[in-house]
């Protein structure tokens, strides 16, 4: 099989524990490009979360942002395809959010929102290591509940980010009954996408757009929110430092992301 597009997750994947990505993953990269292959983002990410990387992003074709909900045509700059969560599941998420201190994260045509005191004080929900991310990319909401209210017919994703695993144990039984996507992301956040959306669709949309088998398409991920696309791509590829679940369904391992799997990937399977 010739794949002709590999996809790559962000964080824990083409970032290393830094944040950043390696001189070695830029130059398989931009070789992928030059020999005619797309170098495709999926991510979990809004588009306001990936700014910082614009100048290293010279070589990526598209991006799958927030979990699929936004594809997004990297060299062209514009939005080619959105999805929105049903204002009437909205409405109850938005209710959850209420009952306990928990942040959430809104998104909305590629930007994200948090409230404004929360967006401070991140490390209480487990995010310290994103502070600068949120200080930059995610915009202050000062009434969230009105905010909410507002767009409730345009939010793409939201994250509730808990105090606790407990706490967010505590909201995902409240929440079982509604027709979302619902998936655990980092170590206390819950990612609500609409219904039958993910990697994975963000994924086919490509390959139709392109006209291209998903046969031909490789994805590589490390967690929870990877899990979908793995399992459509032609060929699954899981980081050393993924968990247990993603080792188990990947077709092959690479090293982990801070010793550069993601080039790995390219140079072994995509060229």
């Amino acid at each position: 099989m010739a794949y002709q597009l590999i996809s790559l997750d962000m964080d824990g994947t083409l970032l290393n524990q830094q944040k950043q990505i390696t001189d070695r993953c830029l130059k398989a990269m931009k070789k992928a490009r030059q020999q005619g292959k797309y170098v495709v983002i999926a991510t979990g990410r809004s588009l306001s979360e990936l700014t910082e990387y614009e100048q290293q992003f010279e070589d990526v074709s598209y991006v799958i942002a927030e979990s699929g909900a936004v594809v997004y045509d990297y060299q062209q700059k514009q939005i080619l395809n959105t999805v929105t969560i049903a204002p009437e599941i909205l409405d109850e998420i938005a209710m959850v959010s209420q009952k306990q201190d928990i942040m959430p994260q809104m998104f909305i045509q590629g930007q994200t929102y948090c409230g404004a005191e929360q967006k401070h004080r991140i490390k209480d929900y487990g995010m310290g290591d994103y502070q600068s991310l949120f200080d930059h990319a995610s915009l202050p909401v000062d009434d969230v509940k009105e905010f909410l209210q507002i767009h409730r017919a345009d939010m793409e994703k939201i994250n509730l980010y808990h105090r606790s695993a407990e706490e967010r144990f505590q909201t995902l039984q409240e929440v079982q009954h509604l027709n979302v996507e619902r998936v655990f992301a980092e170590a206390t956040s819950i990612e609500f996408s609409p219904k039958g959306v993910h990697k994975g669709t963000g994924l086919q949309f490509l390959c139709d757009l392109l006209s291209l088998d998903l046969a031909q398409t490789i994805a590589v991920g490390d967690n929870y929110n990877d899990s979908e696309i793995l399992k459509l791509s032609g060929m699954a590829i899981a980081m050393k430092n993924s968990n247990p679940d993603i080792l188990a369904m990947a077709d092959h391992i690479v090293s982990d992301n801070d010793h550069d799997g993601c080039a790995e990937a390219i140079e072994q399977y995509l060229l």
